[in-house]
């Protein structure tokens, strides 16, 4: 994605930019439970903490978490990679 890519480059406003553009069309056209939120909240995370604002980041992993989990179970690999 877009977002990843300015993130490779060191654009990490730009990053965060688009990745809470996506969440936001992400809740408003398949709800904020989808998965695709749930994602797009966790590349949030891993911008926030390349910019050292590591409690932001963990606040949109826990959030990210909680749908993976309502979503797949505790058990699934995608949960353990949030963890």
């Amino acid at each position: 994605s877009i977002g990843h890519v300015y993130r490779e480059q060191g654009k990490l406003e730009e990053a965060l930019a688009m990745h809470k553009k996506a969440f936001r069309i992400f809740c408003k056209t398949i709800g904020h439970a989808s998965m695709e939120a749930g994602i797009a909240l966790g590349d949030i995370g891993s911008v926030l903490s390349d910019e050292g604002k590591h409690e932001e980041a963990i606040e949109k992993y826990e959030e990210a978490l909680a749908i993976q989990r309502e979503a797949l179970g505790d058990e699934h690999d995608d949960v353990a990679q949030t963890l």
